[in-house]
């Protein structure tokens, strides 16, 4: 059975190992101890946890809403509960999370 640690958990998933940590201690995927002591998570539950993720956030997906494609560049900037999204050539967008 394929594991991961936390941090490469977080990599896979673009998040960080903090919010990952959040994430188990919360059991959502779950996660076993090692013989050191050290949280891994089942790779098939790691996997599932990402689909649900996907599936779960809604039709109203902020991407679509923005407008942004495959292959658009884009940049934002999260400051707290303030997020900017700016597409090179268009108008800035902004919105509160």
């Amino acid at each position: 059975m394929t594991t991961f640690r936390i941090s490469e958990a977080a990599t896979l998933l673009g998040v960080s190992s903090d919010t990952v940590r959040r994430w188990v201690d919360a059991g959502r995927p779950g996660a076993e101890r090692d013989e050191h002591g050290h949280r891994q998570v089942n790779g098939a539950d790691l996997a599932a946890f990402a689909r649900s993720q996907i599936e779960g956030s809604g039709d109203g997906k902020a991407a679509d809403e923005l407008g942004l494609e495959a292959g658009v560049v884009a940049v934002a900037v999260i400051k707290s509960t303030n997020v900017v999204v700016e597409i090179p050539g268009h108008e800035r967008v902004a919105g509160y999370l």
